[in-house]
C-alpha cells in the first residue's frame, strides 16, 4: 500500500521548519507523517511537472507551497477557495479522493489567528503594513475582515495604490506616503529583509507611543529579526513579535484541511521554540 506523502516547495526550501512543524501536529495525533521539501534550484517548467508528477504517480496527498511558486500554483489548479482567489496565491494543495487538485491559502488565517493570540487584533485596530508585495495580499483581507484599518506603506507608491484599491470592498484600507509608528495600535512588516542587512530603512529615528506593537512576517530561529532589531534599537523592547508563530498556525489549519483534525498550535510553538533554542542557542 503506498503511504500517503506530502511536501513543501519552494526556492530556497532548505531552511524551512514545515517538515518538523507537521511533524509536531502528527504526533499530536499519535501518529508520523512523510512530509519533505522540494524545489531547490527549479525553474519553472522543471517546478510545474515536478509538482503534477508528485500528485499523479508519487503518492502526493497534499502540499505546502512558498516563494517562488505561489503564484505559479494558483494559476495551475483552477478548482480554489475564496480565500485563496482573494489572495490571487495558493500555499496549500489538498488531493481530492477523485484524484482532483484543490487550492487553498492559510497566510492570512496563519497572521490573524496569531495576532489575536497576541491580543494584538481587535475592532477597529489601526494597523500600518510596510510593503505591498504577495506576502501583504495574502494576509490582507483577514485583517480587514476582523474590522481593523489598515495603512499600507511602499516605496513604490503605485504598487501600494494598487493593492488598496483592489482590497477596499472589504474594508478599510489606504495607502499612504508618510507614517509616524505612534499613529498606530500595530505595525507589520511584510519586507523581506536578509538576515545580517544593514538595509532597514525606516522613515522614523523615534518610538514615543509605548502601546505600538510591532510584528515581523519573517522569523528568526534564535534572536531578533534584522527589523525587530532596528526597532529595539530606537528604544523600543517591549511589544515585539516575529513571524514563526504565523508560520506555524498556518501550517496548522492545513495540517486541518488535509486529516480533519486541527492541532494545537500553541503547544506546538513553545516545542517549536524550544528545539530551536537548544538547536541553535
Amino acid at each position: 500500500m503506498q503511504v500517503d506523502r506530502f511536501l513543501v516547495w519552494g526556492n530556497p526550501i532548505s531552511h524551512s521548519l514545515s517538515p518538523r512543524i507537521h511533524e509536531i501536529f502528527a504526533s499530536q495525533r499519535g501518529t508520523c507523517i512523510d512530509y519533505n521539501r522540494n524545489g531547490e534550484g527549479m525553474d519553472l517548467a522543471t517546478f510545474i511537472e515536478a509538482f503534477l508528477d508528485f500528485f499523479a504517480n508519487q503518492g502526493g496527498k497534499g502540499s505546502n507551497v512558498t516563494s517562488p511558486f505561489k503564484k505559479v500554483v494558483y494559476d495551475l489548479i483552477k478548482d480554489r477557495s475564496e480565500v485563496c482567489e482573494i489572495a490571487q496565491a495558493c500555499n496549500t494543495v489538498i488531493k481530492r479522493a477523485d484524484g482532483s487538485l484543490y487550492a487553498e491559502n492559510t497566510d492570512g488565517y496563519g497572521l490573524s489567528s496569531d495576532l489575536k493570540s497576541l491580543g494584538w487584533l481587535n475592532l477597529k485596530s489601526k494597523i500600518l503594513i510596510l510593503g505591498a508585495g504577495g506576502a501583504v495580499t495574502g494576509v490582507l483581507y483577514h485583517l480587514l475582515k476582523e474590522g481593523a484599518q489598515v495603512d499600507i506603506f511602499n516605496r513604490t507608491r503605485e504598487r501600494a495604490q494598487e493593492v488598496a484599491s483592489s482590497f477596499r470592498k472589504y474594508g478599510k484600507v489606504e495607502a499612504v506616503t508618510e507614517y509616524d509608528f505612534d499613529d498606530y495600535d500595530l505595525v507589520i512588516n511584510a519586507v523581506a529583509y536578509k538576515k545580517g542587512e544593514d538595509a532597514v530603512n525606516l522613515r522614523t529615528s523615534r518610538i514615543t507611543n509605548p502601546n505600538t506593537k510591532f510584528y515581523d512576517m519573517q522569523y528568526a530561529a534564535v534572536g531578533k529579526t534584522p527589523f525587530l532589531s532596528f526597532i529595539e534599537q530606537l528604544g523600543c523592547s517591549q511589544n515585539l513579535a516575529d513571524g514563526l508563530g504565523m508560520l506555524v498556525r498556518q501550517a496548522a489549519l492545513s495540517h486541518y484541511y488535509w486529516f480533519g483534525v486541527l492541532p494545537d498550535a500553541n503547544i506546538a510553538l513553545a516545542q517549536l521554540r524550544e528545539e530551536l533554542s537548544q538547536n541553535l542557542g
